[in-house]
């Protein structure tokens, strides 16, 4: 019962819209830089999916900055680059949470190569898989702003939502990255706008009452 929850069910809400009965769906979640949230969104998105009813992965696709593990308190060490180096299998990398329909991938070990993992012939594989057994794939990859590994992974995704911060994108960083993928014709890509705080009219100021009231009661 908090505004953040509400906005993440709202997007969840507007995200079905584009969900075909009895087919998974992959969702990226990137953003221009780090330290602007997309982790936190990537975790809160798969959670509601998950109390929805849906059976939902979370992937930790940034290799560089692995984040996953910590926050669901697994085994950091077997993860996504021992999967994507031949290591280890799917269900070794694979760990149920306390969560209902919620599985989690952790990064693992930090690679000296995540580019050359990231786009080989391991991460198409992994993704075939994951489609047999989940309704929704959620992808926490790194800043696509920085590094290439999310434009792959870009290419194999249903939707690709981008996290814009207050206060901590910049915004030409956020105009030329935006404008090359346009120009790569990147599909389906949506925003989501975090911590925004300056919304102190209108619904958004409503909205805050709403659950406050609703919290003490």
């Amino acid at each position: 019962n908090t505004l953040i929850g509400e906005s993440f069910r709202s997007l969840r809400a507007r995200l079905r819209f584009m969900m075909k009965k009895d087919k998974s769906v992959i969702l990226t979640i990137t953003s221009t830089n780090t330290e602007e949230g997309k982790t936190f969104c990537s975790v809160n998105l798969a959670s509601v999916f998950a109390l929805s009813g849906k059976k939902t992965i979370l992937v930790g696709f940034d290799l560089r900055k692995p984040r996953i593990a910590k926050i669901f308190d697994v085994n950091s060490r077997n993860g996504l680059s021992s999967y994507l180096s031949d290591q280890l299998s799917l269900e070794e990398i694979s760990f149920l949470t306390k969560y209902d329909n919620l599985t989690v991938i952790p990064g693992g070990e930090i690679p000296p190569n995540p580019s050359e993992l990231v786009s080989s012939e391991y991460t198409s594989a992994l993704f075939n898989e994951l489609k047999k057994s989940y309704d929704v794939i959620i992808v926490d990859t790194p800043p696509v702003g920085l590094v290439s590994d999310a434009r792959i992974l870009m290419d194999i995704a249903d939707c690709n939502l981008y996290v814009v911060r207050e206060g901590v994108t910049v915004k030409e960083h956020l105009t030329q990255t935006v404008s090359n993928l346009l120009e790569q014709n990147v599909g389906c890509l949506g925003f989501i706008m975090n911590d925004v705080t300056s919304i102190s009219k209108g619904y958004g100021y409503y909205a805050s009452g709403y659950f406050a009231d609703e919290t003490n009661n």
